[in-house]
């Protein structure tokens, strides 16, 4: 079962009018779930459910290590406390190289170890935290503008530290992806990458029966922990709130199966334009000027219009 969402009207047909109280209610009952979440040993929710698969016929792999010269460091030596302080979301930007887009995603999601779980599924350890060990969450990448990968959709493998080209940019099913994040981010034109991350909610409910409310905040805390690693590396995104940008055909052909799978946000992402708000920002962080006050009216941006915001 795939979780997706109609498409959405075109702006210039009939706009439905916002039904508060049914969104009221359905967030009453996402609480209420959310507050039946135990740990159940051996409940298991599918035979094989929490394993990771590999897709099946990628059209291209490459070995992640192939694309450096040397270490993976980012490209600036930047620390928690600084990315904070520099950290906005950005809505424009210039191309970004694999090599770069590759590390700020290894830096959240590279495999550190992993142990068997008592519901037969397996425990991942990663950087990036998620309730119970169990990381139901794979990156996937649509890429535009990314020197180094064709365009289309990848997965990014995190336990073999391998991409994978699953689909073609000329894929029916991309236009309608990228056109939701488009609308989602409100951008003029496609950004170098988004990486939407793509859920097994199995995995997480092997262990929590009613813990869907989990997938979700692991989905939340995963952006949070890109778009820092983002802002380390030097780049510039968006976090997007998206869901149901990929179709079941799709997911399925990335290796994404199970009984409930779907896509659960995003973050655009590539390399800062020259001279932008966040670029002054990065250098009077290192000039030890505290005083950002004046960057969302800098007169670069107004003239370019770029998007920058909380």
């Amino acid at each position: 079962m795939t979780a997706e969402v109609p498409d959405a009207e075109d702006e210039s047909g009939p706009v439905e009018p916002v039904d508060r109280a049914a969104g009221l209610e359905f967030a009453q009952l996402v609480l209420a779930e959310a507050a039946l979440v135990q740990p159940v040993p051996d409940a298991r929710f599918g035979t094989g459910s929490t394993d990771l698969l590999a897709p099946e016929q990628p059209l291209r792999t490459i070995d992640v290590a192939a694309l450096f010269a040397g270490p993976i460091v980012p490209a600036r030596d930047r620390s928690v406390a600084e990315a904070l302080e520099v950290r906005r979301s950005r809505r424009t930007f210039d191309a970004l190289p694999a090599d770069e887009l590759v590390a700020a995603l290894r830096q959240v999601f590279t495999l550190q170890g992993f142990a068997p779980a008592d519901d037969g599924g397996v425990r991942r350890f990663r950087p990036v935290p998620s309730a119970g060990g169990r990381h139901p969450l794979v990156p996937l990448v649509l890429v535009e503008d990314v020197p180094g990968l064709d365009r289309g959709l990848w997965r990014f493998d995190t336990d073999a530290d391998l991409l994978h080209l699953v689909a073609p940019d000329d894929d029916a099913g991309l236009a309608r992806a990228w056109a939701g994040a488009c609308t989602a981010g409100a951008f003029d034109r496609r950004p170098p990458a988004v990486i939407v991350l793509a859920a097994r909610f199995d995995a997480t409910l092997a262990r929590y029966p009613h813990g869907s409310s989990l997938v979700w905040r692991d989905a939340g805390v995963a952006l949070g922990y890109l778009h820092l690693s983002a802002t380390s590396h030097g780049l510039s995104s968006c976090i997007l709130g998206t869901s149901g940008l990929l179709s079941g055909a799709l997911l399925a052909a990335c290796g994404i199966t199970g009984q409930l799978v779907g896509d659960v946000g995003g973050l655009a992402v590539g390399r800062s334009c020259p001279g932008d708000c966040y670029g002054m920002a990065v250098e009077a962080l290192e000039r030890g000027d505290p005083c950002f006050s004046g960057l969302p009216a800098c007169g670069n941006c107004l003239q370019r219009g770029h998007g920058i915001n909380a």
